[in-house]
């Protein structure tokens, strides 16, 4: 008679992951000050674009902050009240304004090596950066960094697809 023995599997957790279940479960107000990291550095990369220095990592935070209007649109459809629904719609359509308007940037950087923006896609970020700021305030904590963390892995696995073109 032979024992089977079975091998325990331990998943290993990063300390990325377990930080982000952690902020998943946290449903407190996030603070002003959560606020204001976050969207400083969109803030940034906007100003940077509007002035003509834009750089690849600044067209990363605008296409991450892009990104995360659009979670943040999904969570408050997901809430379920009419008036949130209607709300969350809104919020998505000023994500896919703006999403035409970083394809546009992507394409000309990738042509001309630099990044400048014309005066109406500049106008559909500054929207989305608007729009973030008030949403990311009715905002849990835990969604907030869910959703950031969320577009953070969507936009580099998309430049990382970009780039593994690019090379063959």
């Amino acid at each position: 008679m032979k024992k089977h023995c079975k091998r325990r599997v331990r998943s290993v957790m990063s300390y990325t992951d377990l930080l982000g279940t952690i902020y998943q479960a946290d449903q407190r107000a996030a603070d002003p000050s959560d606020n204001v990291a976050v969207m400083t550095g969109f803030y940034a990369a906007l100003d940077q674009l509007r002035a003509g220095e834009c750089h690849p990592d600044g067209l990363m935070r605008l296409m991450e902050m892009n990104v995360t209007l659009a979670y943040s649109a999904d969570l408050i459809v997901q809430r379920g009240t009419p008036e949130t629904k209607a709300l969350g719609h809104r919020v998505g359509q000023v994500s896919m304004k703006a999403a035409p308007a970083l394809q546009a940037l992507s394409e000309r950087f990738a042509n001309t090596r630099r990044i400048v923006a014309r005066a109406e896609e500049l106008q559909a970020l500054r929207d989305v950066a608007n729009t973030l700021d008030a949403v990311t305030q009715a905002l849990t904590r835990g969604e907030l960094l869910t959703v950031m963390r969320k577009a953070a892995d969507v936009v580099e696995e998309a430049t990382a697809e970009q780039r593994r073109k690019e090379a063959a």
